[in-house]
């Protein structure tokens, strides 16, 4: 199995979350964990684009288009900053195959169980 990233605490940065697309590119890691923190700061997040629609889902809806089969495993939880209202968009992105939303899941990977 190849290597596996784990991110936590992008809490909507722009430039973050870019660096991790562009280093998902280069290394195509099996899998990415994303621990939680990922929204914009509350103050941040009333007062700025519609995040999951503006650039969220574009983002990875880019990176998987131009990974095709090499795109990794994308497990997901939204952390203790993110307003738990925002869960169905999590269940979108997951519907959409972007990633695993793992709140109070288990989930398989590989030979592993991956719990959220």
């Amino acid at each position: 199995m190849k290597p596996c990233f784990f991110v936590t605490d992008l809490h909507g940065h722009h430039d973050r979350y870019l660096a991790l697309q562009a280093k998902i590119r280069q290394e195509e890691p099996s899998a990415l964990f994303v621990g939680g923190d990922i929204l914009p700061h509350f103050s941040r997040y009333l007062a700025e684009e519609d995040f999951f629609e503006d650039f969220l889902y574009p983002v990875f809806r880019k990176l998987r288009r131009e990974m095709k089969n090499r795109y990794p495993e994308v497990f997901m939880i939204l952390g203790n900053d993110a307003p738990r209202i925002e869960e169905p968009r999590m269940a979108a992105g997951e519907e959409e195959g972007l990633w695993t939303y793992l709140h109070r899941r288990k989930t398989p990977f590989g030979r592993f169980s991956i719990y959220g």
